[in-house]
């Protein structure tokens, strides 16, 4: 609905728009905000005495349909972003965002000899990222890295893994010693009879026994090239001192890894992308790392040539739910949303469709942020190489399951699938202000933030793990999920990821937009280990780091009470505090 078509709207609903604004909501989200802006005006009724023989509420929709009417009319690039997605620095291959030296800067990490960039925007903004030379010799040809505390020190480690085509392959670790040097590790990774992934594709961190400690899933996509199958792996972790190939699955043509609790029992299931028409996985663990693979009886059907998938809660409701992205070759199955049914559909997923994400060819990974901070989960798309014009799409939540193509319009002007696209992409907060930014196309794109968006409040939140009531959760609380009920947007619900979608990991830190909600709100955690905490009154426009209580600890803080609630919105700057 444009400005015109709401004009209409208004005057023939004339008599109860003072009461109905709700039902008047648009997908045009400026019509909205001009529309809230006069409503708001209509409440001091000082000012609008009326049109001579008019009812002040006729007075009201007549103004309101005129200025909406005029402004589609006279001025339709109103509808325009103020401002675009700006690509800050180039020359970037890192897929992995985390805060490596804890200086409450996210950094980045990607699968190269060369593949850390330090975040240095708080003094050099206009070049965020310095790169730290050749610090990791042994990921020379690894396909992704990712990111996280496995030996629970309070610092981010970085893992890869070599395919066996390659030689010389395997696991990639390297141990970060405090921040400030990097330790080759791979001997940690013992000796096994199960041969290499011979083509590679992606790799998770996620504890999957429940111990505390962080293992690795490994995808297997072919032995040899192109075909038969290979065997996905475990690595399990022996409390953080080496690890051990103790599961090999069945040969289904791997590719895209991620982890999700999606029936909230405390232990993290394992959602596989398969290619070349095999069906995908969903792993169910049963608590103590043995895993059943139940997609058929849980809503997860068909075969198709899926690449990576995404898990978030696209509809409020505070279940997970995930997007499967399939590569669209002739008569394959399109993308599709499959939406978590929650505890009253006994945790099965609901097939939505593609719901606007139309599959081209090259279809790669799937990453999710929401990139305008309006309390909907944003997701864009990658594109692999060599398949023409395709190039990467973001499509922005409109709510009730549908997406639009916003790509153009925020100024996403990636490369083509032909002209040298990069599959890998990540959402993180390299500059604090509170908006998601994007590695995408070998480089760092800067959301345009409150130039668009002056309005839209948010909140990140760091998760530190511990000797939860339960058990103990590993220190990056990977895998551990937040949910916050924001009146008129919903459950807004988000997780701690290891990895995600196919070979990438967005921050560790959980950003959630809040829309145009300003007042304090209260949280739900959901720790990995099943502890669940309250925390009350948490300020909006702030980044909180919040530990896991310990054994015996008040499940419920208060933390207005602890910090004082402001009365007023915080200046858009980043304002830290630690629970």
């Amino acid at each position: 609905m444009n400005f015109v078509t709401c004009g209409i709207a208004i005057v023939s609903r004339w008599m109860p728009v003072p009461v109905s604004l709700s039902r008047l909501m648009t997908k045009d989200r400026y019509a909205e905000n001009l529309l809230r802006h006069l409503m708001a005006r209509r409440d001091n009724k000082s000012k609008y005495l009326g049109f001579k023989g008019c009812s002040l509420d006729f007075s009201f929709a007549l103004r309101c349909a005129v200025a909406l009417a005029v402004s589609g009319l006279c001025w339709p690039d109103l509808q325009a972003q103020a401002a675009n997605f700006q690509k800050v620095q180039s020359g970037i291959v890192g897929s992995a965002w985390g805060d490596v030296n804890n200086d409450g800067w996210s950094d980045l990490v990607g699968p190269s000899t060369s593949g850390l960039w330090l975040n240095v925007a708080d003094t050099n903004p206009g070049t965020p990222f310095v790169n730290q030379g050749e610090i990791f010799p042994s990921f020379s040809h690894v396909f992704n890295v990712v990111l996280g505390d496995y030996n629970n020190d309070g610092f981010l480690d970085a893992m890869g893994y070599r395919s066996g085509e390659l030689g010389d392959s395997g696991p990639r670790l390297y141990t970060n010693n405090e921040g400030t040097s990097w330790t080759d590790h791979r001997d940690k990774f013992l000796p096994t009879t199960t041969s290499p992934a011979w083509v590679h594709r992606d790799i998770i961190w996620v504890d999957i026994n429940g111990d505390g400690y962080l293992d690795n899933f490994i995808t297997g996509w072919c032995e040899p090239w192109p075909v038969p199958g290979d065997n996905d792996m475990i690595y399990t972790s022996n409390a953080g001192e080496t690890f051990s190939n103790t599961w090999s699955g069945p040969r289904y043509k791997g590719k895209g890894v991620t982890h999700v609790d999606f029936d909230r029992d405390g232990d993290q299931d394992i959602f596989v992308s398969n290619y070349w028409t095999a069906r995908n996985n969903m792993w169910l663990n049963d608590g103590s790392g043995g895993l059943t693979d139940v997609a058929n009886e849980y809503g997860l059907p068909g075969k198709a040539h899926t690449q990576g998938s995404a898990v978030g809660d696209f509809n409020n409701d505070g279940e997970l739910d995930i997007y499967v992205s399939n590569f669209a070759h002739p008569g394959n199955q399109p993308p599709r949303f499959r939406e978590n049914l929650g505890a009253a559909g006994d945790y099965h997923f609901k097939n939505r469709g593609p719901r606007g994400t139309q599959g081209v060819e090259p279809q790669d990974t799937a990453v999710l942020a929401d990139y305008n901070n309006d309390g909907r989960l944003d997701v864009f798309i990658t594109v692999s190489p060599g398949y023409g014009s395709p190039a990467a799409r973001l499509f922005r939540n409109d709510g009730d399951w549908n997406f639009t193509n916003v790509t153009s319009s925020v100024g996403l002007n990636t490369k083509t699938s032909s002209g040298g696209a990069e599959s890998k992409a990540a959402w993180g907060d390299y500059n604090n202000d509170g908006f998601m930014d994007l590695v995408a196309d070998g480089g760092v794109w800067k959301n345009p933030g409150t130039a668009n968006w002056p309005d839209h409040h948010y909140l990140k939140i760091k998760l530190v793990g511990g000797q939860g009531a339960n058990s103990l959760v590993n220190g990056s609380a990977i895998g551990s999920q937040v949910r916050i009920d924001v009146p008129g947007l919903g459950t807004v619900t988000r997780q701690v990821e290891g990895g995600t979608g196919q070979s990438v990991q967005n921050d560790l830190t959980l950003h959630f937009g809040l829309g145009t909600h300003d007042s304090p709100v209260d949280l739900e955690i959901f720790w990995a280990d099943g502890t669940e905490q309250t925390v009350l009154g948490v300020g909006v426009d702030q980044f909180l780091t919040i530990a896991i209580p310990e054994p015996g600890a008040v499940m419920l803080v208060l933390c207005g009470l602890l910090f004082g609630i402001p009365s007023r919105r915080l200046g858009r700057r980043d304002t830290r505090r630690s629970v």
